[in-house]
């Protein structure tokens, strides 16, 4: 396919450089979603056949009252807020149903995160291509940011939601990119 006079192929000596930014989160991207998948299937299998299962239970919000063999001199601060809504339980001897229901809720979990991965590593490498915005890319995009709205706000470890917030953040960036792309070839075509 020959070249118009006037444009830039992306063979071409004096095509401009790939953005070292885009590069590193499409790896990013590629390992995050790797890794997810693995300790997804991990934590799958654990739920299936440990011995020992661990499990978070929630509980109403609560604040434990201070033994009466603890003497408390001159406080400094008040308690205001805060307690416990969570427990966590080590159980034996669950039956294998419970376990196929825990399985099932590591799994997808696990999968909306590896789902978002991907996105930004697609995302990412259509970026890298000149083509950022093609029907497939966009509704990976849109599924992937739901999932992750759904399902972020119900995660309260701050390792999951920083895991979150990165790869929002990585998808709004790539969507300002290939915005800015879009734009610039308005006019050549």
């Amino acid at each position: 396919m020959k070249s118009q006079p006037g444009t830039v192929t992306a063979g071409s000596a004096s095509a401009p450089p790939r953005p070292l930014r885009l590069r590193v989160t499409y790896w990013g991207g590629v390992l995050y979603a790797l890794a997810t998948a693995v300790g997804t299937l991990v934590i799958v299998a654990q739920a299936i056949w440990a011995q020992t299962v661990a499990v978070a239970l929630p509980v109403s919000t609560f604040w434990p009252t201070v033994g009466s063999s603890v003497t408390i001199n001159g406080p400094t601060a008040s308690v205001v807020g805060g307690g416990f809504s969570s427990a966590d339980l080590f159980l034996n001897g669950l039956h294998l149903d419970a376990r196929l229901w825990l399985a099932a809720g590591h799994l997808v979990q696990g999968a909306v995160f590896v789902a978002l991965g991907a996105a930004v590593a697609v995302l990412c490498s259509r970026l890298l291509r000149g083509d950022p915005f093609g029907p497939v890319l966009v509704a990976l995009a849109l599924v992937a940011t739901a999932a992750a709205f759904r399902y972020g706000k119900k995660l309260h470890r701050d390792t999951e939601r920083l895991a979150h917030d990165a790869a929002a953040l990585r998808v709004d960036l790539a969507f300002e990119h290939g915005a800015a792309l879009q734009r610039d070839a308005e006019g050549l075509v």
